[in-house]
């Protein structure tokens, strides 16, 4: 199957594009201008092209699938410039889905956000949604222009993935507004203080890359995936209970342990925690738990040293 994956050059896209490679299909990588690592290029077919340009985007392959994981990601980003964040995510998405409608592409996947909710409590996929954060009234606008694709395109099989907190080895450490655990283990690799964005008390679902990618997969394994899913654990962890367990992985015998909280946008939703489900149903399933995909991230940190 030839398949094309937007924001390929980023965490989860690289890791998606990987798996789907093993497997045998064809990958094309889509993504801005200079993303691409030269090990990339000599995998996959990439293409530079800013998916908030219709004339790019219409230039892009014609091709069996599409998942589309260009975005903007994260409210600390989405505040600092609320045009890039609209640009981005609604006005990108529209793109992605015109070009779906014009090439009759047959499976379309879309990867939104917890922060569609807004502040919730295992939250299922027929709660409200009431986003908080204009990051999360992207993501949502954007889910709007996704369904209505079935109106144009009605032999287009569509699909919503809105993952939570996803981590894991090679994720941007340095961003400190998104990817809460394998940042923490970062900053565990320098030091005995932790540096928080927020209140400790802050609940999350967090969920290892693997296995957001195997929920990806599914999309084009089974054709009974269709429509919108919560991509989580369904599993509640506090901010704080997560450094514990970050320190405990790394081995680290620090005689004190610090816990900086240095602030974070009030946007930011006090619970934001899933119910999985619907997804389950479908014979899928998390199988990383927190402390082994914790340890899977310290040990790509301390091979680099």
């Amino acid at each position: 199957m030839k398949i094309l994956v937007t924001g390929g050059a980023g965490f989860i896209g690289g890791h998606l594009a990987k798996s789907l490679k093993s497997k045998g299909h064809t990958v094309i990588l889509c993504d801005l201008p200079g993303k691409f690592s030269e090990v990339a290029k000599k995998e996959y077919q990439c293409i530079e092209c800013d998916v908030s340009d219709k004339i790019q985007v219409f230039k892009l392959p014609s091709v069996d699938a599409v998942y589309h994981l260009a975005a903007q990601s994260g409210t600390a980003s989405a505040i600092k410039d609320l045009n890039k964040d609209l640009n981005w995510n609604a006005t990108g998405t529209l793109n992605i889905c015109q070009y779906v409608i014009q090439n009759k592409i047959k499976l379309f996947c879309f990867t939104s956000s917890m922060a569609v909710y807004g502040n919730a409590e295992g939250a299922g996929e027929t709660n409200l949604t009431k986003p908080t954060s204009p990051y999360g009234m992207s993501k949502l606008c954007a889910e709007n222009y996704v369904n209505y694709v079935k109106s144009k395109s009605p032999l287009t099989r569509i699909c919503i993935f809105r993952i939570f907190n996803c981590y894991g080895p090679g994720q941007d450490t340095k961003n400190l507004t998104q990817g809460l655990a394998s940042i923490f283990m970062q900053q565990l690799n320098r030091s005995n203080t932790i540096e928080v964005t927020g209140s400790l008390e802050r609940q999350r679902d967090l969920i290892y890359i693997d296995d957001v990618v195997s929920a990806l997969e599914l999309f084009i394994e089974n054709h009974f995936v269709e429509g919108t899913y919560n991509l989580c654990t369904n599993e509640s962890v506090s901010i704080s209970k997560l450094i514990d367990v970050a320190y405990e992985t790394s081995g680290f015998n620090y005689d004190k342990l610090n816990k900086v909280n240095i602030g974070g946008p009030a946007e930011d939703p006090f619970m934001s925690t899933g119910d999985n489900k619907k997804l389950v149903s479908l014979n899928w399933k998390p199988k990383t738990s927190l402390r082994e995909g914790l340890l899977e991230c310290w040990k790509t940190i301390r091979s680099k040293k």
